[in-house]
């Protein structure tokens, strides 16, 4: 005889932790501990997507080198960011997918995108925008989180 899968304890376990995975709870209410989880996957969310830009702008012979630069410094400032929870780092990160949106204002998009994927592009940027306040709320709140909360 089989042991039955609870499902809802390991989609707890996995997926939604309140200590681990606290993206639905408010910045006010979070612990150090929370901030540090949140934090570190954004920040690796972020190193590498601003690598991949990297890479993807260094591939093709005809892209600015700012774009390159400014990848680079936002890997920079990703890393700040992750050791340091400063706020500075986390509105230097947060400008990131703003300046996503303003290169397709001041470019277009891509060559070869279908008009869904436009509307996917700027849908995930301004997804990316909302979800980057929230960590520059976090950064803000940081330094009055306690350590953890009392039970």
């Amino acid at each position: 005889m089989t042991d039955a899968v609870d499902w809802e304890k390991l989609l707890k376990r996995y997926i939604w932790d309140d200590d681990r995975t606290p993206y639905l709870v408010p910045a006010s209410r979070m612990t150090r501990r929370q901030s540090d989880h949140e934090t570190f996957a954004y920040t690796v969310f972020l190193a590498i997507l601003s690598g991949a830009a990297c890479l993807a702008a260094l591939a093709h012979p005809g892209t600015s080198e700012i774009v390159v630069l400014y990848a680079f410094t936002v890997i920079v400032g990703a890393v700040v960011l992750g050791m340091t929870k400063h706020a500075y780092a986390a509105w230097y990160c947060g400008a990131a997918p703003v300046a996503l949106l303003l290169y397709l204002l001041l470019h277009g998009f891509p060559a070869g995108l279908a008009p869904n994927d436009h509307f996917v592009l700027l849908a995930f940027a301004l997804i990316w925008l909302r979800y980057a306040w929230r960590i520059i709320g976090i950064a803000r709140a940081y330094p009055d989180m306690p350590e953890q909360r009392d039970s």
